[in-house]
This record gives C-alpha cells, structure tokens and sequence, in this order.
C-alpha cells in the first residue's frame, strides 16, 4: 500500500507545516540583483542562435507577406472604371433595397 512516505508527499507536509510569514518574504535586492543578473547572463548564452533563426524568420516572413501583397493589390481592388456596369449596378441595387 502507500506509505505516504514519498518525496512528494514529504514535501506537500513540509509545506503546509511551515509557518505564513516564512512563504512571503522578499529577498534582499542585492540576492535579488545577483539572481537575475545570473538568469539574465545564462539565458542569452544559451539561446543565440535560435534566437537570431526566429529573429531572422520573422522578418523575412513580414517581407515576404508584404511584397505579396504589394503584388496583389491591384488584382484584389480592381478599379471601378474597368467595370462598365459598375454605376449602373450601383444605382439599380439602391433603387431596389427597401
């Protein structure tokens, strides 16, 4: 059966004995400044070229969409001089909409 002596358990009883105060306090800003400074270093040694592969991804992708779309303009808005019924379309579907 379960001893309910596993580490997750030791620890879940660890915590709930532990006293309030101990669980909201801060630390100090010059641990704090150290810790994140540490975080900091590590992730961007870790993390450059992925980082640049995403960056340069991107980029090339908004590039590549607004070129396409530079492209397409005119096939997506034709202009209304090149439809000769266009005017009277237009006023035949005002005249007849209540």
């Amino acid at each position: 059966m379960n001893d309910g002596n596993t580490p997750l358990d030791r620890l879940l009883r660890a915590a709930a004995q532990s006293p309030r105060e101990a669980t909201l306090s801060t630390l100090p800003f010059p641990a704090e400044a150290r810790v994140l400074a540490a975080w900091r270093s590590s992730r961007s040694e870790g993390s450059g070229w992925i980082g640049l592969w995403l960056q340069t991804g991107l980029a090339g992708a908004a590039v590549a969409l607004a070129l396409t779309l530079a492209v397409t303009w005119s096939h997506l808005r034709p202009d209304p001089e090149d439809d000769e019924y266009a005017v009277a379309n237009a006023t035949l579907y005002v005249a007849v909409s209540p």
